[in-house]
């Protein structure tokens, strides 16, 4: 099969086109999801030098291959997979527990704030939520928001760290530097592999946490 013969080549493979909006057989406009090369992933595991007994954050579960992979090395109660895109979540989800792997792929942002996942959804009464969870320690958050009255919504925090608290800061430095767009910032690996992210240009470094006021 035609799909068969892709899938095993080593090349990346786009799984989705514009966000999921665009249909038919030819190219999109902006490549959304993707299935790596088989052969970057593989360097990219020996550099995580994965060993029994750790447990491993994905950022982008994209088609679930790399979760079903982490899973058989670790067993799939140590892999948690984090993915923006709620179908191409649910899609991963469905192909794990086809091929017997159940990690946690939860639908959120993994860059959200470091060391911090987020997932959202209604509550039973309907109202829209969003949960922060640290990575790190017991640090929580929940909003339940009131989309009539935005000043009524109310948070909840706990733990260590005051996960809102850290979200409004991070936000509050977004919006004061004209809230650039994703293809504004760069990523610099440096010769002693430590990571440098920078917004416009590579003087401007992202600070790593920003303060809480």
């Amino acid at each position: 099969m035609e799909w068969q013969r892709w899938a095993d080549t080593n090349v990346p493979i786009v799984t989705q086109w514009d966000d999921g909006h665009h249909t038919g057989l030819a190219h999109g406009e902006l490549a959304t999801s993707s299935s790596s090369m088989p052969s970057a992933v593989f360097a990219m595991f020996r550099d995580l030098s994965v060993v029994e007994g750790a447990r491993v954050l994905e950022i982008g579960t994209g088609t679930g291959w790399c979760a079903g992979l982490l899973s058989a090395r670790l067993g799939d109660r140590n892999v948690v997979s984090v993915e923006v895109d709620e179908t191409v979540a649910e899609t991963a989800r469905k192909a794990l527990a086809a091929a017997g792997w159940h990690p946690e792929v939860v639908t959120g942002d993994g860059l959200l704030i470091p060391g911090c996942v987020y997932t959202y959804g209604r509550s039973p009464r309907g109202k829209q939520t969003m949960w922060l969870f640290g990575l790190t320690d017991l640090s929580w958050a929940v909003a339940f928001f009131n989309e009539d009255d935005p000043a009524r919504s109310n948070v909840y925090q706990g733990g260590p760290r005051s996960l809102w608290d850290e979200l409004e800061a991070a936000h509050r430095w977004w919006s004061e530097r004209g809230r650039p767009g994703h293809e504004e910032f760069g990523l610099t690996v440096t010769a002693d592999g430590r990571q440098e992210i920078w917004l416009r240009e590579p003087s401007t470094l992202v600070p790593r946490a920003v303060p809480v006021r």
